[in-house]
């Protein structure tokens, strides 16, 4: 069995379009939450402009899952930084171990280059493949950051999803 949160995707204005939207799924032996805790409430958030966060508590281990969504293009910079110091405030707030998983539309190396791993105190963890998005010439762009202390205990795995360009992670 599975624990599942969901958060509903956002029309974007564009049409029929939507973002945003997530679907956490844990095991059963996890509980996925995508309410602010309890001793936290009013301080936060855990939704924001194209990410969202979920709390997953394990046996004696509650971590931060954050799911986001990094504009492409130059315009889109300070919009992007806003997003990540957002996620970063979230983080900092719970003082938890966090996976942020996202469509960076950039390459581990460039969000590096960035800095968001070290603010975040985390390595860049990556899908075992060459590219996840077959857009263009092929680019890994969807990958994670983790936490110093879970390294070893999250890998990340590519699967099939009908959302192309991309193919879908799975932590």
């Amino acid at each position: 069995g599975k624990a599942i949160e969901m958060a509903p995707a956002k029309p974007t204005g564009k049409g029929n379009g939507t973002t945003g939207g997530v679907l956490a799924a844990a095991s059963a032996w996890a509980t996925a939450n995508l309410a602010m805790p309890e001793w936290a409430e009013g301080l936060g958030e855990m939704q924001g402009d194209d990410w969202v966060a979920v709390t997953v508590k394990l046996s004696h281990l509650t971590m931060l899952i954050v799911f986001a969504y990094f504009h492409p293009g130059h315009e889109c910079v300070n919009e992007n930084y806003n997003r990540f110091n957002a996620i970063l405030k979230l983080k900092r707030l719970l003082r938890m171990p966090i996976l942020l998983m996202a469509d960076f539309n950039n390459t581990p190396q460039k969000v590096e280059e960035l800095g968001w791993a070290k603010l975040l105190e985390s390595n860049v963890i990556t899908p075992p493949v060459d590219f996840t998005c077959t857009s263009g010439s092929g680019r890994l762009i969807d990958f994670g950051l983790l936490s110093y202390e879970l390294t070893g205990i999250v890998e990340l795995q590519a699967c099939n999803t009908p959302w192309k360009p991309h193919m879908g992670i799975v932590a």
